[in-house]
């Protein structure tokens, strides 16, 4: 799903009207619990008014490029801003570039949930995180050289939690290959790390 967004300062939500890409076709269709994929579309992504602009895109000989110079100035996907902080300006979104420990699904959640959303996760001064989609764990990967975009900066060495329920199997959550970006499966029981976002545009 693709949307545009008006917003104030670059440097922690700059002002823009270009449009940025979310995705949510991940086929779960209930929320489980408070933060999970579909609790944070009905509360959180389709409460905003936005207003349509220019996409950003991904350019398309270059991985680590976008085609539209960003809010910072550049053409650069990632932009760093310091304070394990970085910004993805293709999907509009500030990722914590610390990689959580390895938790079951639930405990992964509370542990990214922001104090907006009823968590306790106030990293970098933001009061908005919450666990990924996951859409937005695959649109970190180059799939055309099965690596992850981040992987240096993150360096992510284990497969990842995702928010997003398995539409198949209500116990089982869909989870990330950092090695090749595969979507997998494993029970919400299972032991695995995971990163925290939140809407940085």
């Amino acid at each position: 799903m693709e949307i545009g967004l008006v917003v104030g300062d670059p440097s922690r939500g700059g002002t823009s009207t270009k449009s940025y890409t979310y995705n949510y076709g991940s086929g779960q269709a209930s929320s489980f619990r408070t933060g999970d994929a579909q609790w944070m579309l009905d509360n959180y992504w389709n409460t905003f008014t936005f207003t349509r602009g220019l996409a950003n895109k991904l350019d398309p000989t270059d991985f680590s490029k976008v085609l539209f110079t960003n809010p910072f100035g550049t053409k650069d996907r990632l932009t760093d801003l310091g304070d394990n902080y970085l910004v993805d300006n293709l999907q509009g979104l500030g990722i914590s570039n610390v990689v959580q420990a390895a938790v079951d699904w639930n405990t992964a959640i509370d542990n990214s949930l922001g104090t907006d959303f009823g968590g306790t996760n106030t990293l970098n001064g933001f009061t908005d995180w919450f666990l990924p989609t996951v859409e937005q764990h695959v649109d970190l990967f180059d799939y055309a050289l099965a690596a992850v975009l981040f992987g240096a900066p993150l360096g992510i060495a284990s497969n990842l939690q995702t928010s997003t329920t398995r539409p198949d199997n209500t116990l089982r959550v869909n989870i990330i290959q950092n090695s090749g970006g595969l979507v997998l499966q494993q029970v919400k029981t299972g032991i695995l790390q995971h990163i925290s976002m939140r809407k940085h545009f």
